[in-house]
């Protein structure tokens, strides 16, 4: 089903609109405009845009298979099938190249991208399940993988990624806000990319669901569903970027001290992760295995005068409110040196390596020594404390103002939407490789929620 827009005007005191219906690319750079309406009572609109999630980036050519599919480029070229079928799209002599290849036949096609691609159970590589509408594109010598879904599928597939549904209900339905908040927010801030969220901790971990009659997706249903419409609003009116993480070690810290951007946090101490001992972690690290990570040579290093520190040296410049380490600097020589920021070197080093930039560093010579508490960025809410704080008695409510003081919960009033086909009903007249649908799930042709511009405060 495609987007409706409508534009609405005031004449004579009353109030015209007229229905305008939008193509795939149209609807979704239509996407800002529909994010500013839903904080702003003076507009009109249709239905709440697609979230574009970008699944797989890959170099020269990309892989895939399906079921039941159909195929269609930017120019002429359309194709179908009901047979379990290979692609793979190269990139070759300035062409772009699909290869189709199923039971006793295979088939290659110049095509035109951007390439729609529908599926019924299909499945790529490293992203796994693929939801039934891809769209690939090719920039700067890559091919990209995005999938075009609902909001609340999307949901579906980033909290069944992101937290255990085995936590207590109130700590879920905080996660369901945030990553809706997060999610609406980045839609309003990539509107005009190709893509609005990665499946990669990058954004927010995402996998589609397919088995949609499973515990742990109808427990996450009925918490977006009993979450309907509820965002955070930052002072400005607009939709919050709820960041979440993981365990912050005992205390909080702010967009400025991580990424160098100012945002509306405060940096909050929480005293069920101090209390916590399973935060702790250390790894030591060679030298030699650091400096290739952050693509240095140590061959080419310049031999240090005796009286000056010898070799591969580093500084940590912490913050003095919640130590964690907001620079790193190292030295090639007494005269020159180099200079990240500590999320960039958690990254570059691995985020499985230095779990969060709540650490101290040791000099072990040619090793060095981390010690640190905490997993992840440690901006916003901490998973594991929302968890120990539902499990004392807190609503999903208090959980949120406690991580999130300078936001306001709000949830925004909801029309009626028709639901394209995102499951299987089951009904055997018209077998289908779709998901099955679970008995609280929607079917094909059962109205689910859409935002509309009404607010409604939701109070303390």
């Amino acid at each position: 089903m495609g987007l409706h827009s409508r534009f609405c005007t005031r004449s004579a005191g009353l109030r015209r609109c007229r229905r305008h219906r939008l193509g795939i690319s149209e609807g979704l750079s239509h996407s800002l405009l529909v994010l500013f309406t839903l904080l702003s009572p003076q507009l009109g609109f249709g239905a709440a845009p697609d979230v574009r999630v970008s699944l797989q980036r890959s170099p020269g050519e990309i892989h895939w298979r399906a079921k039941s599919w159909q195929i269609k480029d930017a120019a002429s070229f359309a194709r179908r099938g009901d047979k379990d079928t290979k692609f793979s799209l190269r990139w070759l002599n300035s062409d772009t190249v699909l290869t189709i290849a199923s039971p006793g036949s295979k088939f290659s096609s110049r095509v035109e991208l951007p390439l729609e691609v529908t599926t019924d159970n299909g499945e790529a590589g490293e992203v796994g399940f693929l939801p039934p509408r891809v769209v690939i594109r090719f920039h700067e010598g890559t091919f990209q993988m995005i999938g075009l879904m609902s909001l609340n599928d999307y949901l579906l597939g980033v909290l069944t990624k992101e937290m255990s549904d085995r936590w207590p209900v109130e700590a879920l339905k905080a996660q369901a806000v945030a990553a809706r908040s997060y999610t609406l927010a980045q839609i309003e801030k990539r509107s005009a990319e190709d893509f609005d969220v990665e499946a990669s901790i990058m954004d927010q971990e995402f996998a589609w669901v397919r088995d949609r009659s499973s515990e742990s997706a109808q427990r996450w249903w009925q918490m977006i569903q009993e979450t309907e419409g509820q965002v955070l609003k930052s002072p400005e009116g607009k939709v919050f970027k709820a960041y979440y993480h993981s365990d912050c070690g005992g205390q909080t810290t702010t967009p400025e001290t991580v990424w160098g951007a100012a945002d509306h946090y405060d940096a909050v101490s929480d005293s069920v992760c101090s209390e916590r001992t399973s935060n702790s972690w250390r790894v030591t690290l060679a030298k030699g295995n650091i400096a290739r990570l952050l693509g240095i040579s140590l061959n080419s290093l310049k031999p240090a005068p005796p009286q000056t520190k010898l070799g591969f040296q580093f500084d940590w410049v912490r913050s003095p409110f919640d130590e964690r380490v907001t620079l790193v600097e190292w030295r090639l020589s007494p005269e020159e040196g180099q200079l990240l920021t500590g999320q960039n070197f958690r990254q570059m080093i691995g985020f499985q390596k230095i779990k969060s930039t709540r650490f101290h560093a040791q000099d072990l010579g040619d090793r060095i020594l981390f010690v640190g508490r905490g997993f992840g960025h440690g901006v916003g809410l901490c998973q594991w404390g929302s968890r120990d704080w539902a499990l004392r008695g807190w609503t999903a409510e208090q959980i949120l103002h406690h991580y999130y003081p300078q936001a306001q919960l709000i949830r925004l009033a909801v029309e009626q939407e028709p639901k394209s086909l995102a499951c299987d009903p089951g009904d055997s007249r018209r077998p289908s490789s779709l998901p099955r649908c679970g008995k609280n799930l929607p079917t094909p042709g059962v109205p689910v929620s859409r935002v509309s511009n009404r607010i409604m405060p939701i109070r303390r």
